[in-house]
């Protein structure tokens, strides 16, 4: 046999076969490439088959969306798909899970058209995601990636065409505060360009709308805008956001208005660059009343004030610029503010892309200073910053406060990616220093916290050492340790207590998943409260079980002992408590604690068995107890014993003061009895409570009984009339037929029924309620400012509601009012009504009846369903007020002010709970107002309005009288509590003010503006017709200012400012008459008065005196020249006048220059002479010829003169002065010569006059009575030396 396997035969050196020989076998590389070619089709087909699944199937489009992501590390789910991926197709509930984020989407659909992809095109109709949830996780860090490069190509295979797509809401956190409220947008590119239009996207606070496009051709072209409008706070807020540039180089700008908000945007930059002083080439941003609340409800409240630039400095490739900062109000971080009171420094980045900080000082909430020096490189990430520390308390950043105040030093250091703080502070007479660090491990992907050599030093104090380490990811391994010697707290914070502490803590085990925690205490030889402190711990949990327990712990007397285990079957946990010294522990404890018993069993199965008592027991001024005795026993097996019994008195909690307390439970859980009474106080109302009842629990839970006695008493009154049965529990509350006596009146509660599954349904009724006893529940009528209630009504009632309500509520007023606190007036209210019905997610309700202003008829429909948000409920009705006589409204007026004629308002509403909206009018006819205190008055008036949504729109509020008329039109908007006013008012000769010494027509326009956050604003220009402003020369009796007139408050003294900001030109118009003090001018000139809220009132220009006459020295004085000259507060003016007596040859006169408050009067003449000449002139109108009759006149008008301006400091007299008086001979009837006459006199009262004259020139006197019978009628009674006289003055005013 030959062996011919091992031969090696090249079948090409073979001579060929012979026809006659038989087939050769198949080449073996021809089988290979036909098995290879049978492999690549079968396999091309099973491809083609996988793929026309995926696309042409339900299953594969399922497939492909929950399957195939899950390869590369994405979870996703789809409650419901619908169609395939070649069609279109349709899903809801899609649940995205990523290492780093979970995202829920509501629902997803596309439509696309497939076939045009043969024309290399992707065209999609509509891509649509509903409401959108993103919840980011923390991740364990990763290898870093390499910077981002400039690509080399934008291009993509495809032309893309994106006709729409859109979005819902868009969440970012549990919270569910919206980020987006919805977008639309559409995407084009032609390998030419990416276009994206933006159709719209709405923020809570915005909507915005623009396009922007990406060139593909290097390099790269930017270019869009973005136009944006909304409401910030219910102000109108515009904003613009612009691209352009490259994407190498872009150039950003981007601006917010909204009145005085205001924030913006430049910057040129380069995102690709490694180095920051290459990435920016220039950067401001600056902001005004920014407060990031309104941008985002999450976000904390503030009022921002900031500036940010980054600019090319001198030296080439670098950058400086500055940094501030300011908050109007700064707030901890827990009451949702920001901490930061100012911000201010310098930065700068130098040629190697450090970024240096320069004194970057920072004033924090409670004044604390932190001020930053150092650099950060944006090359390596490493970081160099010195923070300097000074007065850094607690209360700086929360609002818990601790009487600490930090000063020192922090170092920053390491890099951003792993940074570390090594600190050097001292509070008072205590240091403080260790590490902290952020330590990353990328190639373990751990990050980890650490505190090393911690320590803190109080002088004379000891010694506390400390250090910590906690991982952050994987099995997230906790160690701490603490380490005590000769350690006294009172020396580090007074509140502590003193003490020498030696021993130590220490604490080990794992966070993630099942827990596991070892703890360790041991304190030896120690003291605190300057008693012995011992203790020992040893605390082990593991898997939700405490498999050991032992603490021993001695303070003085106190005592704590616990041993045992804790959480399975057949666990006990002892307990012994005996502390009778609390206030050794300090922190606020006082009094004695004693408790004894045991845990056993597992959570579910335990039984419980604590007794002791509580004597003086405090802790600080939350919880104070005198007395309370407890013994508890009970088990969540309801076939054990329930034994509770719980007897305390004087037990204060916050503002409740519990007098006693008796509270017992006898039986088992499924059959026990329950008894208990109390007295307490709660926020100073008396109250008392007695229960008595008898049931049991169930195996679901519920608790079925009768409860036999349930009675309150004292500021609210209630109790049981008949015993009632209940059900009560998680699942199920029922009771029926309960009968109360409450609130002096009674309730009848014929069914309650609520069931998880179903709702609730209740029925009942209600006779003779006194609201009044609501005064004493909730302390509404707590003093004469608040409204009060003695209204007594009843009613009755039929609701069921699961998903929304049915039914209805009817509540009648029986008898009573309601008492308003202005003078304490009723509201006269009869036949009220409020009739409210339940039907098909709807509420509607109506309200009618009278009032002594008026007739009220109100409905509204509110179509809610309940578990939303009742503000966001649609809201249908209308409200019809109709007031007959204004007139009726006297009394809630201040004193002085009336009003006359009809309002009525007939409106239909709609819109939602939260906002509101009104559609209808408010008309008015013969409407007066009238305020005796200004003189103003409005008369025969006429009102024209509307309401349209949120807005009252006036279109005429016309009043007129005389011959002149003002009409008022506007806008008033009623967003919010507060409404915004914008009205303006054109007036045509109104005689707006007419009282006797005040009148004054106007013609011109003003515009009134009012907005809650501005204030008031008056704006407008006004000419005077026809004035005439004058003194009394009467003193009108009034009230001392001890009186006190009931119903009114007694205004606040106050100085001469104004609530509002005016900016208002006056033009006297030649026309304007002002008559008093000596002085009766006409006025000429231009004003303009302006003014700021809480400043006094300023004024610019002059007033020209047309002519008028100045009464001096007994004369009447001609004024030659006068000008009075504003240039600041409108009661300073400058006075430059100058009168003269009539024909006097030597033009004898006098001269007031300076202030109004300080004046300077001076006597004048066109020739030299002497002051006693020129009085001469003035009053003899001549020389003196020196005798003693010239004498005796000159000094008498002198004396005259200055007694009067004396007696104008003292307001002794109501006149006083010289005047100039010719009578009738009773004899002739001929004029007698002119005589100066010395007069004063008093007004007695307003009717009664008093006065005496006596004339210097013949030494008569006389006594004048003048008595005021009514407004026009006069009798005036003289008996003088020479003659007695009387007569009758009959006055016609024609004005």
């Amino acid at each position: 046999m030959t062996d011919t396997a091992a031969l090696s035969i090249d079948s090409d050196t073979l001579p060929p076969e012979t026809e006659s020989g038989s087939a050769p076998p198949p080449k073996p590389r021809r089988r290979w490439l036909r098995r290879l070619l049978a492999s690549l089709l079968l396999l091309l087909t099973v491809l083609v088959l996988a793929v026309a699944w995926l696309a042409g199937t339900e299953s594969g489009l399922r497939f492909g969306i929950t399957q195939i992501p899950s390869w590369f590390g994405v979870d996703i789910s789809v409650k419901e798909l619908r169609g395939t991926l070649w069609r279109g197709f349709k899903g809801d509930g899609i649940q995205v899970a990523t290492e780093g984020t979970d995202v829920d989407i509501s629902s997803v659909s596309l439509q696309w058209q497939p076939k045009e992809l043969w024309q290399r095109r992707l065209h999609v109709n509509r891509l649509a995601a509903g409401d959108i949830r993103i919840i980011s996780k923390p991740t364990p860090p990763k290898e870093d990636r390499p910077p981002m490069r400039l690509p080399e190509s934008v291009d993509l295979p495809l032309a893309v065409q994106l006709d729409r797509l859109e979005v819902g809401r868009i969440s970012l956190s549990q919270n569910g505060n919206a980020v987006v409220e919805s977008a639309a947008l559409g995407y084009q590119f032609d390998h030419q360009s990416h276009r994206l239009n933006l159709v719209s996207l709405r923020v809570p606070w915005h909507e915005f709308q623009g396009s922007l496009s990406l060139d593909t051709a290097s390099p790269f072209k930017l270019g869009g805008q973005i136009l944006g409008s909304g409401e910030l706070d219910g102000i109108p807020a515009d904003s613009v956001i612009a691209l352009n540039g490259s994407l190498q180089q872009p150039d950003l700008q981007a601006q917010l208005d909204s009145e005085e908000t205001h924030f913006g945007l430049t910057g040129i930059l380069r995102p690709f660059e490694p180095l920051l002083n290459r990435k920016i080439v220039k950067l401001n941003i600056e902001g005004r009343e920014i407060n990031p609340e309104l941008f985002d409800a999450s976000l904390p409240t503030a009022d921002l004030v900031f500036n940010l630039a980054l600019n090319p400095a001198e030296q080439a490739d670098t950058l400086s610029g500055l940094l501030e900062l300011r908050n109007q109000y700064p707030a901890p971080i827990n009451a949702d503010g920001i901490p930061v009171a100012a911000l201010k420094g310098n930065l700068s980045v130098d040629t190697g892309g450090k970024l240096h900080l320069e004194n970057i000082d920072t004033e924090l909430a409670a004044g604390g200073r932190i001020t930053l020096n150092g650099n950060i490189d944006s090359a390596s990430q490493a970081m160099a910053v010195d923070a300097a520390v000074q007065q850094f308390k607690l209360q700086d950043i929360l609002k818990q406060k601790l009487a600490l105040s930090l000063d020192g030093n922090i170092k920053l250091s390491g890099s951003l990616g792993s940074p570390q703080a090594d600190w050097q502070l001292k509070a008072g007479q205590t240091d403080t220093s260790g590490t902290f660090q952020l330590l990353t491990d990328k190639t373990n992907r751990q990050r980890t916290l650490k505190l090393q050599q911690v320590a803190i030093r109080p002088a004379n104090g000891g010694e506390l050492k400390g250090e910590a380490a906690l991982e952050l990811f994987q099995e997230r391994k906790l160690s701490a340790r603490i380490d005590t010697e000769r350690f006294n707290p009172a020396a580090v914070l007074a509140e502590l207590p003193a003490g020498s502490v030696n021993g130590g803590i220490r604490l080990d085990g794992t966070l993630a998943n099942s827990p596991k925690l070892y703890l360790l205490l041991d304190w030896q030889n120690s003291q605190l409260s300057g008693a012995p402190l011992a203790g020992k711990a040893d605390l082990r949990y593991e898997q939700e079980h405490l498999p050991k327990a032992d603490v021993n712990l001695l303070l003085g007397r106190n005592r704590i002992r616990a041993d045992g285990s804790f959480g399975k079957s057949g666990d006990r946990l002892n307990l012994d408590i005996d502390a009778p010294n609390l206030n050794l522990f300090g922190f606020g404890l006082t009094g004695y604690l004693k408790a004894q018993g045991f845990l056993a069993g597992e959570p579910t199965r335990l039984s419980a068995d604590l007794r002791g008592h509580a004597d003086s027991l405090a802790v600080q001024n939350a919880v104070r107890i005198a007395r309370l005795d407890f013994d508890l026993k009970g088990s969540p097996d309801l076939a054990q014993p329930l034994n509770i019994k719980l007897d305390g008195r004087q037990i204060h909690i916050g503002s409740t003061q519990i007098d006693n307390l008796n509270l017992t439970a006898n039986g088992s859980g499924r059959n026990h009895s329950i008894n208990g009474s109390s007295s307490l106080n709660l926020s100073g109302k008396p109250f008392r409570l007695n229960l008595a009842a008898n049931g049991g629990l169930n195996d679901e839970q519920q608790w079925n009984g009768r409860i036999g006695q349930l009675d309150i008493g004292g500021a609210f009154n209630l109790k049981l009339l008949s015993p009632i049965q209940i059900e009560a529990g998680a699942k199920r509350v029922r009771l029926d037929n309960a009968r109360w006596a409450a609130m002096g009146g009674s309730l009848n509660l014929q069914n309650f029924v609520w069931e998880q599954q179903t709702g609730i349904s209740s029925k009942g009724s209600a006779d003779r309620l006194h609201l009044q006893e609501l005064d004493n529940l909730l302390g509404l009528a707590r003093d004469d400012k608040t409204v009060k209630f003695p209204l007594v009504i009843g009613g009755d009632w039929d609701l069921r509601y699961s998903r929304d309500a049915q039914g209805y509520l009817k509540l009648t007023q029986q008898s009573g009012d309601i008492v308003i606190p202005y003078r304490q007036q009723s509201l006269g209210l009869a036949n009220l009504v409020l009739d409210t019905r339940f039907h098909s997610g709807r509420i509607d309700n109506r309200l009618t009846g009278n009032t002594r202003y008026g007739t009220l008829d109100a409905s509204v429909a509110v179509s809610q369903q309940f578990g939303n948000a009742i503000s966001q409920a649609p809201i249908s009705g209308y409200l019809k007020l109709n007031i007959p006589d204004l007139d009726a409204i006297r009394n809630l007026l201040p004193g002085g002010m009336s009003a006359k004629g009809e309002l009525a308002v007939d409106t239909t509403v709609s819109g939602s709970v939260g906002e509101p909206r009104l559609n209808g009018s408010a008309t008015g006819k013969n409407l007066y107002y009238r305020d005796r205190n200004t003189g103003v008055i409005l008369d025969n008036g006429s009102l024209a309005s509307r309401f349209q949504g949120r807005d009252w729109l006036i279109d005429s509020l016309k009043f007129t009288r005389k011959d002149g008329s003002v009409e008022l039109k506007g806008r008033v908007n009623l967003t919010g509590t507060t409404p915004d006013v914008d009205v303006s008012a054109q007036f045509a000769r109104y005689a707006i003010l007419d009282t006797p010494n005040r009148k004054l027509t106007l013609s011109g326009n003003s515009r009134l503006l009012y907005n809650p956050g501005r204030g008031m604003a008056l704006n407008g220009e006004l000419k005077v017709d026809n004035g005439h402003f004058g003194f009394q020369k009467s003193s009108m009796p009034g009230l001392d200012d001890d009186v006190v007139v009931l119903g009114e408050e007694k205004p606040a003294q106050t100085g001469a400012t104004t609530p509002i900001e005016m900016n208002l030109a006056l033009d006297l118009n030649d026309s304007f008459r002002f008559s008093g003090q000596g002085l009766d001018v006409l006025l000429g000139g231009k004003l303009t008065l302006s003014a700021q809220p809480k400043e006094s009132v300023r004024a610019v220009g002059t007033v020209n005196i047309v002519r008028g006459q100045y009464k001096a020295y007994g004369q009447d004085l001609v004024i030659d020249k006068g000008q009075i000259s504003f240039v600041g507060p409108i009661a300073s003016p400058n006075l430059n006048l100058r009168a003269t007596r009539k024909y006097s040859p030597v033009g004898a006169g006098v001269e007031v220059l300076g202030s109004l408050d300080n004046p300077r009067v001076s006597l004048v003449a066109n020739e030299p002479m002497s002051d006693k000449d020129k009085l001469s002139w003035l009053i003899l109108s001549r020389a003196s010829s020196g005798n003693e009759s010239d004498e005796a006149a000159v000094a008498a008008a002198a004396g005259a003169f200055l007694a009067g301006n004396i007696n104008d400091k003292i307001g002794l007299l109501d006149d006083f002065g010289m005047t100039t008086r010719r009578t009738r001979n009773t004899q002739t009837g001929e004029l007698n010569p002119a005589e100066q006459v010395i007069t004063f006199g008093k007004r007695i009262t307003n009717e009664l006059y008093l006065g005496y004259e006596y004339s210097i020139t013949s030494a008569n006197q006389a006594v004048k009575l003048i008595w005021q019978i009514n407004s026009t009628l006069q009798a005036i009674s003289r008996v003088g030396t020479d003659s007695v006289s009387g007569e009758v003055r009959y006055t016609i005013r024609f004005d």
